[in-house]
């Protein structure tokens, strides 16, 4: 079995001009008591206890619970958070929204989860090859989404259950079992690990935009985004999905549109 943690960075509107990430993270169930205690551990570390909640967005920026941490402090954190991604063999699927390159402007929610779904499917049909060859049982996936309200969550549920049933242009489903659970990240470790990658993502592909270059400087936690770029760096070498010839365009990273 494995947990799929689903998380977004930006908005998925048109007024917002940014790219919208929509970021996976695949977990075997064997492996999830080991991550979520290390997740613990670190905020034990930083904070005496377990009650934080790890957001990239507060702890890029210095906001909330992260204000009185030194900028060193807080890129040890995101730096600690991506170590417990690799050194976990956890797997990673991000479909990367252009904005600027949709001029028909479909639903961004809708094509994101279809996409991912694409994604998602295509890892479980190579994983359970691998499990059929070597006589194993076939391995089931089960949606964790970090929840927004409950008429946003009926909406991003109706597209899943649609895809369950009738798959898309592309790809059928057959290893994605249940509804998506929809959960609070607050209490969910993994989704705060999800959340990560989602915004370690999105501020990478922000900052290569010519028009943000300027600006940057000015922003705060721009004295992180070394960090980020040597982050998102390594979790693309190391645990971003890749197709059987190595690269991750299109696996385990898709631009949309191209």
């Amino acid at each position: 079995m494995y947990f799929i943690y689903i998380d977004e960075s930006g908005k998925p509107n048109y007024k917002e001009k940014s790219d919208f990430i929509l970021s996976a993270l695949i977990i075997r169930e064997n492996s999830w008591y080991k991550v979520s205690s290390e997740i613990n551990n670190l905020k034990i570390h930083y904070f005496g206890n377990t009650e934080v909640e790890f957001h990239a967005y507060d702890i890029f920026n210095g906001s909330k619970e992260f204000r009185p941490k030194e900028i060193i402090d807080r890129g040890k954190i995101l730096t600690d958070l991506v170590n417990i991604i690799i050194e976990n063999s956890v797997e990673l699927i991000s479909i990367v929204f252009q904005k600027y390159k949709s001029f028909k402007k479909p639903d961004i929610n809708e094509w994101s989860f279809r996409l991912l779904l694409e994604r998602l499917c295509k890892y479980l049909d190579r994983e359970n090859y691998k499990n059929y060859q070597n006589n194993l049982p076939m391995d089931y996936g089960l949606l964790m989404i970090d929840s927004v309200e409950r008429k946003f969550d009926s909406k991003i549920r109706r597209h899943i259950l649609n895809f369950y049933e009738d798959g898309s242009y592309y790809q059928n489903n057959k290893y994605l079992i249940e509804d998506p659970i929809f959960v609070k990240s607050h209490f969910r470790n993994l989704s705060q690990l999800s959340d990560t990658v989602a915004f370690i993502t999105k501020r990478y592909y922000d900052m290569q935009k010519p028009e943000n270059v300027s600006h940057r400087a000015s922003k705060p936690g721009h004295q992180l985004e070394e960090v980020i770029k040597t982050l998102f760096e390594e979790l693309m070498k190391e645990s971003f999905v890749k197709c059987k010839y190595g690269s991750v365009k299109g696996c385990g990273m898709k631009f949309f549109p191209e």
